[in-house]
């Protein structure tokens, strides 16, 4: 059975932070085929991301199937200063799409584990530098659609009206989760020098649970609103 733990404590050993997402399935991939040579894995696109980006990693152990949806977020404010204010204007413009994104993921997993023959569970990875991904930071306008620590997520999740006017017609779907997820950030590695702090949040999506929740599921909507 594939040890997500084990394998970003591994990870840890060789990197202390990242540049681009696509170095940490990397990392994964050649961790876990360390540990096991008869692991086999590729990566891809998942078929329902926004500009089908490569967000996931897929191993194989004998007929099972074991998906791994990551997701990482760079600080990337610095030059000049006015550099610095249109970076910030826009990376708080994208903040609630990109967090919205994360946790659409949650959704993608189940369905993965429901419909995908040998795919019994799988896993889903945050990791960031970026601390406003895991501590409240003021101004924010989307607080069903935060990732912050001990956040839980369940049920139906919907954009409030008042804000439907501002999303971009590919992200107001809302987001339906069957089994219910809490977020505990974990140290990746520490600050030193110039290099920030990197966290992750590791969540594992089972078929056992996600099955539960639709069977206990009640007929009235649990509504979270942004």
């Amino acid at each position: 059975m594939l040890d997500m733990e084990k394998l970003l404590e591994s990870l840890k050993e060789d990197h202390r932070t990242f540049f681009l997402r696509q170095e940490i399935l990397k990392g994964l991939a050649e961790k876990a085929l360390a540990q096991n040579p008869s692991v086999r894995f590729f990566t891809g696109p998942c078929s329902e991301c926004i500009r089908n980006q490569v967000t996931q990693i897929v191993f194989r152990e004998g007929e099972e199937y074991i998906p791994v949806f990551v997701r990482y977020a760079r600080w990337e404010l610095s030059g000049k200063k006015e550099k610095k204010r249109e970076k910030e204007i826009e990376r708080k413009k994208d903040e609630e799409y990109h967090q919205y994104l994360w946790i659409r993921d949650l959704q993608m997993m189940e369905l993965m584990t429901l419909v995908r023959p040998g795919c019994r569970y799988g896993y889903v990875l945050w990791m960031s530098d970026d601390e406003r991904y895991w501590q409240r930071s003021g101004g924010v306008s989307h607080p069903s659609f935060d990732t912050w620590e001990g956040t839980k997520y369940g049920g139906i999740m919907r954009w409030a009206v008042r804000s439907l006017h501002r999303i971009h017609r590919e992200y107001v779907d809302p987001i339906v989760l069957y089994s219910a997820y809490q977020v505990k950030w974990k140290q990746f590695s520490p600050a030193m020098g110039k290099l920030r702090e990197v966290k992750y949040a590791l969540m594992k999506i089972t078929r056992e649970e996600v099955l539960e929740g639709i069977c206990t599921t009640e007929e009235e909507d649990s509504w979270f609103e942004s």
